[in-house]
């Protein structure tokens, strides 16, 4: 970005495009993402910007607009409208407000992702202004339904607009959040995604009267299975992002400390997969025994593993167990190449506008929609930058949780490093 084209009037837009979309309550459920959309599209075509609206329910709005053109890779600025819901009765200001108060924005969404969406929709507008000179395309993309697993908004929309499907850049949400270590300021950025597979099991047995209980019950045979899945050790597995993550932060995979237990948590979580127990059936009434009893598990497995090293271990661990598995589904992790143009030009800007700090890719807390763009290309980020008071252990409190913030200065400055790294990026 040269000149002074970022001014008081585009600052003052930016953050009414952000509390704009805060007071716009698209609660999933039920969603109402349409009317955000709605806002969004009257946004893009005051400035020129042609956009379309997809449903593949009505209310479920996803937006997608374009700009440019050109041989370089393409990039998707990927963000969602839908929030988790808010009990106002819990917070100080009302959630749907964008109260402001000694320089923090409160509001559901303020970190999850209506703060993204809002800086990368000032950077298209901006984009706009430079249309002439942009020499690769970029897709500006708002989702609906990614609270409750995106089956009405990104799994659709990739499918509906085969365009995406391209071997370029994806910004999206998980990353951008600053931390102290060791004395040193480093920003997060993600870089990978943890696989999902889930798994059903059911065990069957005697019913009967709960005064006069069979021996072979369901539950007991079920408890003995679940007991053996929780038991399990993982064993360590690095990858290049953990690898790289331990030399940037000096961090040891090993390390008891409690005062970096943020993390070290975290690198724990890029070292082992995982196993949570989602839901556990056994019967409906308390005075009769089930004759079947069924679990849904759900193991997070690290880049690289497949599908069936998970059954290989489940045919291990089941052995001897009387009870019956399936897989139910299962979608694959993927990890990012950290070495390229796009993730310099987000420390360097960093640097432009203050902060001065070491990028370090790590892999992504949870599953965003950068998933479904896993298989089409190596190298989808997670950045919305923040400032130091909106660091990483902070960011975790907050997200999901009553009183979500960030501040207003936060808010603008990875407005103005989006941007800038879009200009630098786009304008030839």
């Amino acid at each position: 970005m040269s000149g002074n084209v970022w001014t008081d009037t585009w600052e003052r837009q930016s953050l009414d495009l952000f509390k704009s979309l805060i007071r716009i309550d698209t609660s999933n459920p039920p969603g109402n993402e349409a009317e955000a959309a709605r806002y969004i599209r009257r946004k893009l075509e005051e400035r020129g910007i042609g956009s379309i609206c997809f449903e593949p329910e009505p209310g479920r709005a996803n937006v997608i607009a374009k700009l440019g053109s050109g041989s370089k890779p393409s990039i998707v600025l990927l963000s969602h409208l839908d929030v988790v819901s808010a009990d106002s009765s819990q917070w100080s200001h009302p959630p749907f407000e964008a109260h402001e108060e000694d320089g923090v924005i409160y509001g559901r969404g303020t970190l999850d992702t209506k703060q993204l969406t809002a800086m990368q929709l000032t950077a298209f507008l901006m984009l706009k202004e430079h249309e002439e000179s942009l020499d690769r395309t970029i897709y500006f993309v708002a989702t609906a339904d990614e609270e409750t697993g995106s089956r009405l908004g990104m799994e659709k929309v990739v499918e509906a607009f085969p365009e995406l499907q391209e071997d370029g850049y994806v910004i999206s949400e998980g990353g951008g959040f600053p931390l102290l270590l060791n004395g040193r300021n480093m920003i997060l950025c993600a870089a990978g995604e943890k696989g999902v597979c889930k798994i059903s099991i059911r065990a069957e047995g005697g019913s009967g009267h709960a005064s006069c209980p069979p021996d072979n019950q369901a539950i007991f045979k079920l408890s003995d299975a679940l007991g053996k899945l929780a038991g399990y050790k993982f064993p360590k597995k690095y990858t290049e992002l953990s690898r790289n993550f331990i030399l940037e932060t000096g961090l040891s995979p090993d390390s008891k400390k409690i005062v970096e237990s943020t993390y070290n948590n975290l690198l724990q979580y890029m070292l082992y997969d995982g196993l949570m127990i989602n839901d556990v059936r056994v019967g409906e009434r308390s005075n009769v025994i089930p004759g079947s009893a069924t679990a849904e598990i759900e193991f997070r497995v690290l880049p690289g593993t497949t599908s069936d090293d998970v059954g290989q271990l489940m045919k291990k661990l089941m052995r001897g167990i009387d009870a019956e598995w399936t897989i139910v589904s299962f979608e694959d992790g993927y990890e990012s190449s950290i070495d390229n143009e796009l993730l310099t030009l987000f420390e360097e800007n960093c640097l432009t506008f203050g902060l001065d700090t070491k990028l370090v890719p790590f892999l992504a807390l949870g599953r965003t929609d950068g998933r479904f763009m896993g298989p089409y290309t190596d190298r989808i980020y997670g950045f919305s930058p923040t400032l130091l008071e909106d660091h990483f252990a902070a960011v975790l409190q907050r997200v999901h949780q009553h009183d979500e913030r960030i501040s207003r200065d936060s808010y603008l400055f990875g407005a103005k490093v989006l941007t800038k790294t879009l200009m630098d990026l786009c304008v030839h």
